[in-house]
């Protein structure tokens, strides 16, 4: 800001002088008022904050059950967006990855599990048989 010298020889006039004095000292008022408030709202913030009982994670702390590394990153991930949500309403974006990690959960969880047939234990025959059937998508019974 230019030094009051330089300020003072914009004005023509005391009458001028006066106006553009008065009008910085309602600005000063009004940014003071506005400052005080301000600094009110985030003290009671901070009370309030303090006041609310916190979070404990402890979700987040146990293990988590799981066979895959897939398995693993969809239930964590659904860990982390259902926090999210408990605290506000979640995002589009937010909601769309808890269906496709729900979607992906169930799909692992769902997928059907290889039958296992005791090879060495079956003749020539038996295991001609079981190839015969997963070639043609039948079911295989195990043994």
């Amino acid at each position: 800001m230019d030094d009051i010298k330089t300020m003072s020889d914009k004005f023509n006039t005391i009458d001028e002088k006066q106006i553009y004095i008065n009008a910085l000292n309602n600005t000063i008022t009004k940014q003071s008022k506005r400052i005080n408030e301000l600094e009110k709202e985030i003290t009671e913030l901070k009370k309030e904050l303090l006041s609310k009982p916190k979070l404990e994670l402890t979700q987040s702390i146990n293990p988590i059950p799981t066979s895959s590394d897939e398995e693993t990153i969809c239930v964590v991930q659904l860990r982390d967006l259902r926090a999210k949500a408990m605290e506000g309403e979640l995002t589009l974006e937010e909601v769309k990855k808890v269906d496709i990690f729900v979607k992906t959960l169930m799909s692992i969880r769902n997928k059907p599990k290889k039958s296992e047939l005791p090879i060495q234990s079956l003749t020539s025959d038996e295991l001609h048989s079981e190839l015969n059937k997963l070639l043609s998508g039948d079911i295989v019974s195990e043994a």
